[in-house]
């Protein structure tokens, strides 16, 4: 059974994340690949979907950003515990897909709202909480007009300037972390709209969100636009994103096969590879990890690189869902049939 996610954090030698497809919180050793079952958010049944997106260390404990789950949840690694922190009820809140991002800044973490307009600010050693949603009030209507988020899991932080792209028009929020003042800067033609962005102490670089180019940017004007040359019959969003490593910048694919290599120092010269990630990111100085849409994770960890499969027994995983269930008074679902995520075999074991 593959147990696919879309964002971990790593401390000492271990990976961190919590599953994609079940509320299971989990551990991967980096030398060995094993995996461990470490617990379930409270929220929800152990078949919950997507509670958590974006995970942020502090010390001891890891937040997680609510994607799909009504509240942010900590865990304390060391006593093994859960809290969760309520979010109060905004209007425009469509109560979906919430939260794609979080950004720990100066001991406070800010949770970058997708469909929640606004942006929550955490201080977690005094457990207040802050609400900005002035950022939000011109986006309600655009992203009501493309069904679309407003912003995905990128960010730029330079000193105390968060940029982000936005999802439903040409602009990047440039956000000040410090004072909360922002401004939305265009950047292209009015019809582009961007699926992350990235910066590699040079350029910014965007990634179109359905159709359009590729965007250099040197925070003022746009420098140079390459055609994203991809496969994209169902016009779905191709890109997960942007990666700059030291020679080159990626564009991960979600949808299409086609994965996008930028070369900078070679007249920005591009190949394609046909692969396809659910996230491709850097953690911290030594660690980038990416998923592959298959199952394999590479980790990048120094000056190593380990790959293993995000694969777990149906034996373990179904003893585990079988116990938590019959814990919380949890009965299977009265038709249960064979998906990408729920294995005939894992079914067996569950009962």
């Amino acid at each position: 059974m593959r147990l696919f996610f879309e964002d971990c954090v790593r401390i000492d030698r271990k990976l961190y994340y919590i599953c994609q497809d079940y509320n299971v919180f989990c551990s991967m050793d980096i030398d060995s690949g094993e995996i461990n079952i470490i617990d379930s958010i409270p929220e929800g049944n152990v078949r919950s979907w997507r509670l958590g997106a974006k995970i942020v260390q502090w010390r001891d404990k890891l937040f997680f950003a609510p994607m799909c789950a009504d509240k942010i949840w900590r865990y304390d690694l060391n006593r093994k515990e859960w809290k969760g922190y309520e979010r109060k009820p905004l209007d425009n809140w469509t109560e979906s897909k919430d939260m794609f991002q979080a950004v720990l800044y100066k001991e406070k973490i800010f949770f970058i709202g997708s469909f929640y307009p606004a942006i929550i600010v955490l201080d977690p050693e005094t457990e207040e909480i802050e609400y900005i949603t002035e950022p939000y009030k011109n986006r309600i209507e655009l992203s009501k007009e493309t069904s679309d988020c407003w912003f995905r899991t990128d960010y730029v932080l330079k000193e105390n300037l968060l940029y982000m792209a936005s999802c439903v028009d040409n602009t990047v929020l440039c956000f000040d972390m410090d004072s909360f003042a922002y401004s939305y800067i265009r950047v292209g033609e009015d019809e582009l709209k961007f699926s992350g962005i990235g910066w590699d102490s040079g350029y910014f670089y965007l990634s179109p969100r359905k159709d359009g180019p590729f965007i250099i940017w040197d925070g003022k004007k746009v420098v140079r636009k390459i055609t994203a040359d991809v496969d994209n019959e169902k016009r779905l969003a191709v890109f997960g994103g942007v990666m700059c490593l030291e020679d080159k910048v990626i564009f991960p694919a979600t949808f299409s096969k086609n994965t996008v290599v930028l070369y900078p120092k070679d007249n920005f010269k591009t190949e394609r590879t046909d692969k396809q990630y659910l996230f491709y990111k850097r953690l911290d100085d030594e660690t980038i990890v990416s998923l592959e849409k298959e199952g394999t994770v590479e980790i990048t960890y120094a000056g190593k690189i380990y790959s293993h499969r995000t694969e777990i027994s149906d034996r373990i995983l179904g003893s585990y869902m079988k116990e938590k269930m019959q814990y919380k008074g949890e009965k299977l679902a009265e038709i249960e049939h064979e998906t990408s995520s729920s294995t005939l075999g894992l079914f067996l074991n569950m009962i």
